[in-house]
């Protein structure tokens, strides 16, 4: 559990308080500085996280003990908000050494930072408070999903999976946190009534300049109730596709442009979220480590989430050649004449004609904008 004077600051009682006002002002900044410190490294950051930070604090021009006390409370404060500015600070500067056992503790705090719980709720308040302790800054490219997928192939070597303990366990409902919180991220930066959660999307890899894979197989992202010979569940229109950003970051939207994720912020949940939505990939690639730390979880599944999938026998197309197949367009996963895998292809497809045109768009705006520009000078 995260410490009890969460983003409170440093308490001082008020005898204390009077003693401290007799002190000189270099007196009173040590008290200051070793209480911080002292509840940093009991909350269970890394000494050399906090080392770095009063480094950084010197080089600050801080004109009283009052700007002290405000700029250590603002710290504190952001050390509960992950992706931001002092988080980040700290995060960074923490050695791992290429220690198993260092890795955990890391991202142990970081669970107890963002309360992530053993058994995840699928409620809209549970998943608001959750979404709460990110950054309104932490883009999906952001390089903290890199490090963090580093620290977890580090803290899970091979053979190790997320199944073997509670942290694993912890640290699987955290892919399905993050990933509504980068779908969050898009909605909000890049909102507007008429858009649709592909245009938001769309806008983002044009606007920030993000380079995207559509290429990764969403073969798992399709399944059918009925161990396929049922319906396709509701919400998956026609059909499933993925985007990717530096394979960690993933999208899956449906043919009608919207975000497919197991977590909602306005118990707006389909179906086909909580069945074929997306998750954070802590691997760098589909590979052996895929299938450890993204793939082979289902004993560390939410309650919720596995309950739905074996009530209804949803099971997702094969990569044989028989009637579950993803790539025949004869199988039962078959839409509108094409294969399960063809009909991806066709949607992602239709997703890179949106983005050359509206990225030709954006480039002729920015033309019209320097011409108005030099427009203006020439008055």
């Amino acid at each position: 559990m995260v410490h009890p004077d969460e983003g409170q600051g440093v308490k001082i009682d008020n005898s204390l308080a009077q003693i401290i006002d007799l002190l000189s002002k270099e007196q009173r900044t040590r008290i200051l500085l070793q209480g911080y410190a002292l509840k940093w490294l009991k909350q269970g950051w890394h000494l050399d996280s906090v080392r770095r930070y009063f480094k950084e604090l010197q080089f600050r021009k801080l004109k009283s003990i009052d700007v002290l006390i405000q700029t250590l409370n603002i710290t504190d404060s952001e050390l509960y908000l992950v992706g931001s500015i002092n988080f980040m600070l700290f995060w960074q500067n923490w050695p791992l050494q290429n220690k198993s056992q260092t890795a955990r503790q890391k991202i142990e705090l970081l669970c107890q930072i963002i309360r992530v719980p053993l058994e995840l709720a699928s409620e809209m308040i549970p998943t608001q408070n959750l979404l709460r302790r990110f950054s309104a800054t932490l883009a999906p490219h952001h390089s903290f999903w890199h490090d963090l997928a580093k620290t977890v192939q580090l803290a899970y070597p091979a053979p190790n999976t997320l199944s073997q303990d509670k942290l694993g366990q912890k640290l699987h409902n955290l892919r399905y946190v993050i990933s509504l919180q980068q779908a969050e991220y898009v909605r909000h930066n890049f909102a507007s009534p008429m858009r649709s959660d592909r245009e938001k999307l769309l806008i983002y890899l044009i606007t920030q300049h993000i380079n995207y894979s559509s290429d990764e197989s969403d073969r798992l992202h399709q399944k059918k109730a009925n161990f396929g010979y049922g319906e396709f569940p509701d919400g998956y229109a026609n059909g499933n596709y993925k985007i990717v950003i530096d394979f960690h970051s993933e999208f899956i939207l449906n043919s009608f442009g919207q975000f497919q994720n197991e977590l909602t912020m306005m118990n707006d949940n389909t179906v086909n979220g909580i069945v074929n939505g997306a998750s954070f990939n802590y691997a760098n690639a589909n590979d052996i480590t895929h299938q450890r730390l993204d793939v082979l979880i289902q004993s560390v599944d939410p309650k919720w989430r596995r309950d739905l999938l074996e009530i209804n026998h949803f099971r997702a197309p094969q990569l044989s050649q028989n009637q579950f197949s993803f790539t025949s367009r004869k199988s039962l996963y078959q839409i509108n004449g094409r294969s399960s895998r063809a009909n991806s292809r066709y949607l992602k497809r239709k997703f890179q004609w949106c983005f050359t045109w509206m990225k030709c768009q954006e480039r002729l705006r920015q033309i019209f904008e320097y011409l108005r520009y030099i427009m203006v000078l020439n008055k």
